[in-house]
């Protein structure tokens, strides 16, 4: 039987935490239906003469936790493994976008398509539907965010380029933030 093979491109596995990564809970998945489950950083990522490079570790899952087994190296020209998770946390740095301009070349499947994400942040796509979304502003001028906040009294700003909550401050009229 053709075992599927997945490779997760996630932060450190090490620096991932249970019940609140959701990459951790994909892994387990596809782990717990047969399939063979590989973690990569995009620091693993390189140009070979003529093919993308792929380090990883293949990932065995016991005790609620997976452990790294063995390092491997995968060939994103050739079809060695069924599908490339790009699970990467922000931020969308010069190494990010590197990561990106390499996917690109994958023959392999890329889930979290890199010309996507490329081209659409996850915090300004949902812009394009305003009915679904809150009263939104993107600013950066802070004499535009003091004017907004005399008018509203209280914003809540989020970092475009935060994660998990990361950075997010409530700001009332008159607060030092």
């Amino acid at each position: 039987m053709n075992q599927f093979k997945h490779i997760f491109i996630t932060d450190p596995l090490e620096s991932l935490t249970p019940n609140h990564d959701s990459s951790l809970a994909m892994m387990r998945e596809a782990y717990n239906l047969g399939h063979q489950v590989y973690q990569a950083e995009i620091k693993g990522l390189s140009w070979a003469i003529d093919h993308v490079e792929l380090s990883s570790w293949k990932l065995e899952y016991s005790d609620n936790k997976f452990s790294k087994k063995e390092e491997n190296v995968f060939n994103l020209s050739a079809t060695s493994a069924s599908t490339i998770w790009m699970r990467k946390d922000p931020p969308v740095d010069e190494n990010y976008v590197r990561a990106c301009q390499l996917l690109r070349l994958s023959k392999i499947p890329v889930i979290n398509d890199a010309n996507s994400l490329m081209s659409c942040n996850e915090k300004l796509f949902p812009l394009q539907f305003p009915e679904f979304t809150p009263k939104t502003y993107v600013l950066s001028d802070i004499g535009i965010i003091k004017e907004l906040l005399k008018q509203e009294k209280r914003l809540v700003a989020k970092p475009i380029s935060g994660k998990a909550g990361e950075g997010i401050l409530v700001l009332n009229e008159g607060d030092k933030n």
